[in-house]
């Protein structure tokens, strides 16, 4: 089973090191978002912005703040976008798509600590992406249903900060 320091190494190969999260949270604009992390289960994050993908050559495209891979005592790995919004929160779901396009296209849809993490075409690759922001951003069922069918599952929370698990993170994927 990989370990939280075995996938903080292959995010830090990918993204590059100075990019890597020093532990499982991330807060920005008076936002937060957190992972607790119980025994036996490795959680890393890695902050997302225009350099983490120019070291790779792609062009400069805004997305979602973070990147965090999770894996739940008992299940797959998670992988969890998450954006913090302050204001602007309708760019919120662009961004998470932004993040999903740019992922899926290139070298990071390749295996991470000997698990493959994206992957559109099957139900356990699906991305969850986590909301926080002040205001309610709200989505019909159809926008849900259409960002499934892009491999992206939305959970959206208005609060100053989110504190969860991996399992319930897992739970939120499979949307239950």
């Amino acid at each position: 089973m990989p370990t939280s320091s075995r996938i903080r190494n292959a995010l830090g190969d990918i993204f590059g090191a100075g990019h890597v999260l020093p532990g499982p949270s991330v807060r920005e604009q008076g936002r937060g978002f957190a992972v607790q992390v119980a025994a036996r289960e490795a959680v890393a994050g890695v902050r997302l912005d225009s350099r983490s993908f120019a070291r790779r050559g792609r062009a400069s495209r805004r997305c979602c703040d973070a990147l965090f891979v999770c894996l739940p005592e008992h299940g797959h790995i998670v992988p969890v976008l998450v954006e913090l919004k302050g204001g602007h929160a309708a760019r919120a779901l662009s961004q998470l798509e932004a993040a999903v396009d740019i992922l899926c296209e290139s070298a990071w849809h390749e295996r991470l600590a000997g698990l493959a993490i994206l992957d559109r075409r099957g139900h356990e690759r699906t991305v969850l992406g986590v909301v926080v922001a002040r205001r309610g951003i709200s989505l019909r069922q159809a926008e849900r249903n259409a960002l499934r069918s892009r491999g992206l599952v939305v959970v959206i929370r208005s609060a100053r900060s989110v504190r969860t698990t991996c399992e319930e993170l897992a739970r939120w994927r499979s949307g239950r």
